[in-house]
């Protein structure tokens, strides 16, 4: 029965693929070909079930607190923009709060070694919004001088803008083999919650075969755009074959929880490293203990 089940949902996935394919091929011809691409990779995986795969072990690595914490822009905040000013942390800050989380013993891991086996003792991620320019030219060079990884979430139709505010193509290349994993945030930042289904089908598809072209390797972490998911959301993102999933609900993760639908914590503009170590602290303990 489990063999006919798994046949029965990779043949409606095949479909539905073939489907979306169809509909967008006269309209955006680049969507479609990315998409024909990945049913080609694709059509014979298994389709994740992350609530199965959730419920199956009970370890101490499974309800660990693992904070997750959420960057945007490494750089001065601008005086002419408040919105950006908040999701921006200055470039010395930004290396003040690395030395802190060093020396409060935290490992920092990416979303893919969250899935894996066993955590280090201390887990943390550092994950970082939209695929920014300045993550190239600063947040880079201070994450390899702490031997530090960390995952990006790139909205790909942003990727070799004329402005120059995005990162290139060819610059996520690079970071994915400095060993800093890159994740979608689809294509083009929509709320993916008032979308429709083709639409959704196309922001999480095309953003993920597209950006597994640029850096060679399986894309299986996906930031959902505003935080926003529900339960259709989750579905397809799982259907389109996503591991991991965060959003902007605040709190600390644990590999107990729905791995597509994981909070985080959202690191305030210029926050002391003090202050980031202590909040940290206070979240963690909330959790209580591990065994």
């Amino acid at each position: 029965m489990k063999i006919f089940a798994v046949l029965g949902a990779t043949i409606g996935l095949t479909l539905l693929v073939v489907a979306v394919a169809l509909a967008y091929a006269n309209h955006h011809p680049q969507v479609a070909r990315v998409l024909a691409d990945s049913l080609t990779q694709n059509a014979t995986a298994p389709i994740p079930t992350t609530s199965f795969i959730n419920a199956t072990n009970t370890s101490n690595d499974f309800r660990k607190p693992v904070p997750i914490l959420m960057y945007h822009y490494i750089r001065e905040a601008p005086n002419n923009d408040p919105q950006g000013a908040r999701l921006s942390v200055a470039s010395q800050v930004f290396s003040q709060q690395l030395d802190a989380i060093q020396a409060a013993g935290y490992t920092t891991i990416t979303a893919h070694q969250f899935l894996d086996d066993s955590l280090p003792e201390h887990p943390i991620l550092l994950t970082f919004d939209d695929g920014y320019q300045d993550f190239y030219t600063e947040a880079l060079p201070a994450l390899q001088a702490h031997q530090m990884v960390a995952t990006v979430f790139v909205i790909y139709g942003s990727l070799d803008d004329t402005d120059g505010r995005y990162l290139t193509t060819t610059q996520v290349r690079n970071i994915a083999n400095a060993g800093i994993e890159i994740g979608s945030h689809t294509v083009s930042h929509p709320d993916l919650t008032t979308v429709d289904n083709g639409k959704l089908q196309d922001e999480l598809m095309a953003s993920r075969s597209a950006l597994e072209r640029i850096v060679g390797k399986r894309i299986t972490a996906i930031a959902y755009p505003s935080g926003a998911v529900d339960e259709r959301v989750e579905r397809y993102a799982d259907f389109t074959g996503y591991q991991f999933g965060v959003t902007t609900e605040p709190g600390i993760a644990q590999r107990a929880m729905d791995w597509l639908r994981l909070p985080r914590v959202r690191v305030s503009a210029n926050q002391l490293p003090d202050s980031l170590i202590s909040s940290l602290a206070q979240l963690v303990q909330a959790v209580g203990p591990t065994e």
